[in-house]
């Protein structure tokens, strides 16, 4: 059977958390009054907590803050306790890199603004506020519609009609037909279509080409795909991937805690500690297959812990099992 991750929800505390002092206070909230951890167990114990990039960015900042503490203890000054990515963050940020990139404008011979316009029931794809589901199955689409249009142009075919009746001799033809497309219309590098003289077309867009959106569009699905089947070395390549593209696309935070995330699994810490920690980015609480969720995500979707933040929230759903 499959692995059932455990959750325990701890009570809501009001408490801003938009500054640096405002997360160490949520930090020592919690782990040194509502799980009431003895101090000295911080003197031989490292704890991790999940947080996106800006609670990470505000975790480097707080270095200073901690400096000015003399406590003996080291839970003070929080320097026994250290941030983790959380994949959501990383996937949000890339589709951000995405819009755009490939937003264009009425200049461009085609961009993800006539696509949006062509779709039904789209208006809430926009570069002013990403709506997370949204932005995924609008791009789901998008790269599904131009794996079909792949497929009829490797078969020669002129029509969705024709493509529907198509039926390939055995699976080894069909394996030709993945092959051709990813050769063709997935993985050629820009060099690669300008030198064939495939990159051509002119607009305002900075990647105005098919074959770079779909190339972009799949890493996402793969990602995303990792994701929900639960496969941390696979997660862990595709931030290997997206670590160069989100410099290149402006997004430097991201950038560079993704380079340090990836230097602390591969060479910093102890390898069980690694292990450990790059599987607990993704887990399931359904013990079935392909269930698997990001923890920010689950956080973010679970309808108990939303109603955790109102008045009507019962005490049960409060209650911490707390295990020396």
């Amino acid at each position: 059977s499959r692995h059932v991750t455990e959750l325990y929800y701890l009570p809501t505390y009001d408490q801003e958390q938009g500054s640096t002092r405002g997360n160490m206070l949520v930090l020592q909230h919690y782990f040194l009054e509502v799980l009431r951890i003895p101090k000295d167990v911080f003197e031989r114990i490292m704890f991790f907590v999940l947080g996106d990039r800006l609670t990470t960015a505000r975790d480097r900042a707080a270095q200073d803050q901690r400096a000015l503490d003399r406590s003996e203890y080291r839970a003070d000054h929080l320097s026994s306790i250290a941030v983790t990515s959380g994949l959501m963050h990383q996937c949000l940020n890339f589709i951000e890199n995405v819009g755009k990139n490939y937003w264009g404008d009425s200049g461009d011979l085609i961009s993800l603004t006539d696509l949006k316009n062509v779709l039904p029931n789209r208006e809430e794809i926009n570069l002013r506020k990403f709506d997370f589901y949204a932005w995924l199955r609008f791009l789901d689409v998008i790269l599904r519609s131009l794996i079909v249009r792949a497929s009829m142009v490797s078969l020669n075919l002129s029509t969705i009609t024709a493509l529907a009746k198509c039926k390939l001799k055995d699976f080894d033809a069909f394996q030709q037909l993945c092959t051709t497309i990813a050769d063709t219309f997935l993985l050629p590098p820009v060099d690669r279509l300008e030198a064939e003289g495939i990159r051509k077309m002119r607009g305002n867009t900075i990647s105005g080409n098919a074959v770079l959106l779909t190339h972009d569009l799949m890493t996402l699905r793969e990602m995303r795909h990792a994701i929900k089947h639960g496969h941390p070395s696979r997660v862990r390549r595709m931030l290997k991937y997206w670590a160069p593209m989100f410099y290149a696309g402006g997004s430097y935070n991201y950038a560079h805690e993704t380079m340090e995330l990836l230097h602390n699994i591969i060479h910093d810490w102890p390898t069980q500690t690694a292990e450990i920690l790059e599987a607990g980015m993704i887990f399931n609480t359904r013990g079935e297959a392909d269930t698997v969720v990001t923890v920010l995500t689950h956080t973010s979707d679970n309808p108990y812990s939303a109603v955790t933040h109102t008045f009507l929230a019962p005490p049960s759903w409060f209650a911490v099992k707390w295990r020396p």
